[in-house]
């Protein structure tokens, strides 16, 4: 958005919102999935302080889920989130995109700090918060066996190691979708990118063992600003495939999707 909105306005429509019956009825508040929850030039200290302080005083809020790079997400600032919000469930997500330096820095452009992603998995095995990680399917520049490769090792990379004391709680798997006023929209329009296939979704689950799958969630079919165009499979298969992955999110079974690439 090109409008800046005062501190006080997005406080007030905060509380407006959670006062909304509707939003009262689900126990878990996503918040800013677009957003940098510890960057002080996207939310100032007070605000942040105050919007933490309205989620703390609601009993049925059991989980506040926010989004933040991890270089902003200092030790400080997880601890107070941690007192402020007591007991409740924390979840932060960081888009960690790809492990392969040359996909994230050179074609995502993503200038991800290691370092600061080492200490932030440490500040919140330290105060009992959770995090899930996004992994981005089909950057530009990629053909589509170059992508699945990259998501399965990202994945692979990021779970290696992991035990049951690591924050680690999931993995979004983000087919990439075409938004306006983007590299992948410039790309599209001249016909040097195609959306992501569907079934090259099913195939990165099924590289993967049970253990990984069971951390992994596939999104991107319906998020943020309308996109131009979804992951899909070009053919009568679209609907199907696409409500079997996102079905995968809930119980993490491989089969269903495996009989629908046999039978088509």
């Amino acid at each position: 958005s090109s409008v800046r909105l005062s501190d006080e306005s997005l406080l007030e429509q905060l509380v407006s919102i959670l006062e909304n019956p509707v939003i009262r009825e689900s126990p878990i508040l996503n918040y800013g999935g677009q957003r940098t929850f510890f960057d002080e030039t996207e939310h100032s200290e007070w605000l942040r302080e105050k919007m933490l302080e309205e989620v703390a005083k609601r009993e049925w809020i059991k989980a506040f889920v926010c989004e933040s790079r991890p270089e902003y997400a200092t030790r400080e600032k997880i601890r107070r989130i941690r007192e402020l919000l007591g007991d409740k469930t924390i979840e932060v997500g960081i888009g960690v995109e790809s492990t392969n330096p040359l996909v994230r820095e050179g074609i995502i452009n993503k200038n991800f700090n290691e370092r600061a992603y080492r200490n932030f998995l440490g500040h919140c095995r330290e105060y009992n918060l959770e995090v899930s990680l996004d992994v981005m399917f089909k950057p530009n520049l990629l053909t589509e066996p170059e992508a699945i490769d990259d998501s399965v090792r990202t994945i692979k990379d990021l779970l290696w190691g992991v035990s049951v004391k690591n924050p680690i709680k999931r993995i979004i798997l983000m087919m990439i979708n075409i938004k306006p006023g983007t590299l992948v929209e410039w790309a599209y329009r001249r016909g040097d990118y195609e959306p992501p296939l569907l079934w090259s979704g099913v195939e990165i689950l099924n590289r993967l063992t049970p253990r990984e799958r069971g951390f992994v969630k596939v999104l991107g079919f319906d998020t943020g600003i309308s996109p131009l165009g979804y992951a899909s499979n070009n053919d009568e298969t679209t609907i199907e495939v696409r409500g079997a992955l996102k079905g995968f999110g809930r119980n993490h079974k491989i089969e269903p999707l495996l009989e629908l690439r046999k039978k088509h």
